[in-house]
């Protein structure tokens, strides 16, 4: 809806970096102090992960990470 002009949102550049970079959609910082978040990745304690979930938590934290490491998440720290 936002690409077809009917509003404005708020995310962060990494989700909207391609649009941007193809010039589907404009982008603007947020003026400071701008919005903070923690993102994380979480399962209960009271029981083992199966195999399938371990395997999928692990491809996902691959992928955040090679995101992170690249330079897509510009004034992010990683702390895992």
């Amino acid at each position: 809806m936002v690409a077809q002009g009917h509003g404005w949102t708020i995310l962060p550049a990494v989700c909207v970096k391609e649009e941007v970079e193809r010039g589907v959609l404009c982008a603007a910082p947020l003026a400071p102090p701008g919005l903070q978040r923690t993102i994380v990745l979480a399962a209960p304690g009271s029981r083992q992960a199966t195999a399938p979930v371990r395997c999928v938590a692990g491809a996902l934290m691959d992928c955040v990470k090679a995101t992170f490491e690249q330079g897509h998440w510009p004034d992010s720290r990683w702390l895992g």
